[in-house]
């Protein structure tokens, strides 16, 4: 009688241990673990308030996390282990407040792995492949607001790595992520100009599908000048910038695509949606640009489409 109850005893301290261990709740419970793929595995709660990605790769390993209260979330990102998080933010209602947010938490993650003497370009490569291998089942997770957050992580991790090689940055003088109005609007996943880069020559040729070219935004000479001194790349903040240096406030509104008779499929509208434009820009111009072949996953949002617009 005495082995038996020591027998049960030794059950129950296991399962305790294991409870505190892998944080057991209710919640949790009622967790389902889904193995997409070597490597990856998701866990969704079927209250669809809590969201979990962990991801393997070379025996390093990411874990995403994502809590919904009310209309608020809760997300981080931690390396090889729960308590040693690398990125980190709480997310409002008011999505305005998103940017500025994302800059702080970019200046917290610099000095966390600065800290932990982590190799920030090592953290960013293993990040863009879970990103990869994410994008074909992202926009089926139930719950898309918490699933999405992955892409602020993804600004977070790429700007915290900027402020350390002082690349597109200068302290005192400029923020690490320019943010642009597809986010706020609620028409694409948050992406910083600065993170959106391509060819020079891959911007010019899809331009010119579109009928336009670098001297329709008066910044041809500019270009060529980049070209000249041996640049081969352009991100949407140099492009931004090249066009407001270049051209006379007054002007350059004018070059904006205006949202009259456009639809939401067409460049320069934020994205790819139904009905008519809501908004355009430059830097949404751009970034359409950019995902004209959906080649950047879930920073091209959900509804990015290589078909032309009807």
């Amino acid at each position: 009688m005495f082995i038996l109850k020591r027998k049960i005893l030794s059950v129950f301290i296991g399962l305790l241990l294991s409870c505190i261990l892998f944080s057991c709740d209710t919640n949790e419970a009622t967790d389902s673990n889904k193995q997409i793929k070597d490597g990856l595995t998701l866990v969704e709660n079927q209250a669809n308030n809590k969201f979990i990605a962990l991801y393997k790769k070379e025996n390093k390993i990411l874990r995403f996390e994502a809590v919904q209260i009310k209309e608020k979330i809760n997300t981080s990102i931690s390396y090889e282990g729960t308590n040693n998080i690398i990125s980190k933010i709480n997310i409002p209602e008011d999505k305005k407040e998103v940017p500025e947010l994302v800059n702080l938490a970019a200046l917290k993650t610099q000095r966390n792995l600065t800290n932990q003497k982590l190799n920030i370009s090592k953290i960013s490569n293993l990040y863009n492949s879970f990103l990869h291998d994410l994008s074909s089942i992202m926009f089926k997770i139930k719950n898309i607001d918490l699933a999405s957050t992955i892409t602020l992580h993804n600004a977070i991790i790429n700007s915290a790595k900027r402020i350390r090689n002082k690349e597109h940055y200068v302290k005192g003088k400029n923020k690490p992520c320019t943010s642009y109005a597809g986010y706020i609007k609620g028409t694409d996943p948050f992406v910083c100009l600065e993170d959106m880069v391509m060819e020079i020559e891959t911007l010019k040729k899809r331009l010119n599908k579109m009928g336009k070219s670098f001297s329709d935004f008066g910044i041809a000479e500019e270009i060529k000048k980049l070209q000249n001194q041996g640049q081969k790349t352009i991100n949407g903040k140099e492009f931004t910038t090249l066009i407001k240096k270049s051209t006379p406030k007054a002007n350059r509104e004018s070059k904006n695509p205006s949202i009259q008779n456009l639809k939401g499929c067409d460049y320069g509208c934020c994205g790819n949606y139904e009905g008519d434009c809501i908004y355009s820009s430059m830097a949404c111009l751009y970034h359409d640009v950019w995902c004209r072949n959906c080649d950047h996953g879930i920073l091209c949002g959900p509804s990015c489409s290589t078909e032309p617009c009807d």
